[in-house]
């Protein structure tokens, strides 16, 4: 996977997620996995979305 920069490192490709590679500590750990949760629910969501239209 190709480094990314501070925020979205934590959002890979193809759906893979890394948590605390950002050398940021417990904190940053914390912090990825909030931006995690958030985009998995935000993929939910589109798709929930897209099943009410069809």
């Amino acid at each position: 996977m190709a480094k990314q920069e501070y925020p979205k490192h934590w959002k890979g490709n193809d759906g893979l997620y890394c948590a605390g590679l950002a050398r940021r500590g417990l904190y940053g750990i914390a912090e990825d996995a909030i931006r995690i949760a958030d985009d998995i629910n935000n993929v939910v969501i589109l798709h929930d979305d897209k099943q009410k239209i069809a």
